[in-house]
């Protein structure tokens, strides 16, 4: 909701209240993207060296910070620095969700997991709605101003969630204080067959070589590359395509709630598909792509009097989630690096015995501190013993 707080603000006359003036909103908008961009490589390597949950704490407490701040700029700099800033922090969060999704689930599991937590755009997006609805009703004179409201709201909301973050979530089975000693082994077994391990802090640049020129990743890049153009216009400008089919402030935020619906449902039957039907991730992803595009074109060429044509296409772009999370995100760009591109570093016989080293002391660990015998594979299968809780998947 923060990212897309913008979009919000801009139905309360945030452009006239920092004297925006041409393309100087269309920048701001885009200047998270520019942020998350020089983001990744140093909240990545945070990510390796540090627990998962602690740097995604950290990372959504200063990003729910940058939202507040935004409430003091009255500049256009000012709030171009602060957005950068949002970008940044936001970078830590997609990688770090997709790692800890691959320590806890096998790869069959792991599209419609994703797709389950990715799904809180949308979740956020119809709360978000709602929330600026209320604030469309209230006096357009009020002290502070409405737009200051949203970020005050949704910005200190991200900062308490940030504690639950920090203290609650745990990044990897082996240190779940929900789970007893033996329940930990077994989640730990039951994911060995990802081949991704546990977690590496060490950087291996024959691997990081060999994704540079791996296929997979360069369409993985290539389509993580063509989504995000879509998911920018539907982020920062679906307010505004909304109202501009003559709609009131009040009925746009409401109505722009049904598109953050569509995507929901569009992930959940993405992820199911994925889960249930072999080999047809790459026919989910076209179908959804496909969708969004002819979508996309109704929207755009669609006679302007049919009003309630034009704004169901726009409510369907939001299916180009589906395609985003179960075809580039299927074990996320970390886990291809430590699974994937493994097998092909193993072909090319580059030496990953830290890797297979990290797996064994994690799970040796594990049961070394249960000190009770190693787990068949049937009852890793099932999640347990008989008698005993499954794990939670």
């Amino acid at each position: 909701m923060d990212k897309t707080a913008l979009n919000y603000a801009n139905l309360f006359n945030y452009q006239k209240a920092l004297g925006l003036k041409g393309q100087q909103f269309n920048y701001l908008s885009a200047m998270v993207y520019a942020g998350y961009f020089f983001g990744q490589y140093p909240c990545g390597w945070l990510i390796g060296r540090f627990p998962a949950q602690r740097v995604i704490g950290v990372s959504c407490l200063l990003w729910g910070v940058m939202v507040l701040i935004l409430t003091q700029c009255r500049a256009y700099p000012s709030a171009l620095a602060v957005r950068f800033f949002m970008g940044v922090f936001e970078a830590a969060v997609t990688p770090g969700l997709t790692l800890m999704t691959g320590f806890w689930y096998t790869r069959r599991e792991i599209p419609l997991r994703q797709c389950i937590w990715y799904s809180s755009l949308g979740w956020g997006g119809i709360l978000g709605s709602y929330i600026s609805m209320g604030v469309s009703k209230l006096s357009p004179n009020m002290k502070p101003e409405r737009w200051e409201l949203i970020f005050f709201v949704l910005g200190g909301a991200t900062c308490l969630w940030s504690f639950v973050i920090f203290f609650l979530l745990p990044d990897a089975p082996s240190n779940a204080r929900f789970l007893s000693p033996r329940e930990r082994l077994i989640a730990v077994k039951r994911v060995a067959g990802n081949e991704t391990g546990i977690k590496n802090k060490a950087f291996n640049k024959k691997q990081a070589i060999v994704a540079l020129w791996d296929p997979k990743a360069l369409l993985l890049f290539t389509s993580v590359f063509a989504a995000a153009i879509p998911n920018g216009v539907v982020n920062s400008f679906s307010t505004i395509i909304i109202r501009d089919l003559g709609f009131s402030t009040t009925k746009t935020t409401e109505l722009k709630s049904v598109g953050d619906a569509v995507q929901i449902v569009a992930l959940f039957i993405g992820g199911a598909i994925t889960l249930n039907v072999p080999n047809s991730r790459l026919l989910t992803a076209t179908a959804a792509n496909i969708l969004c595009t002819v979508a996309a074109a109704c929207t755009a060429y669609l006679p302007r009097e049919n009003t309630w044509g034009r704004l169901v296409s726009f409510w369907l772009v939001n299916s180009q989630s589906v395609g985003f999370t179960v075809h580039s995100k299927r074990h996320g760009l970390y886990s291809l690096l430590l699974g994937k591109l493994r097998r092909a570093i193993r072909r090319q016989r580059i030496p990953s015995t830290k890797l297979r080293g990290r797996y064994h002391w994690s799970a040796g660990r594990i049961h070394h501190q249960a000190r009770l015998p190693s787990c068949t594979q049937g009852e890793i299968s099932r999640g347990g013993h008989a008698g005993h809780d499954r794990v939670p998947e």
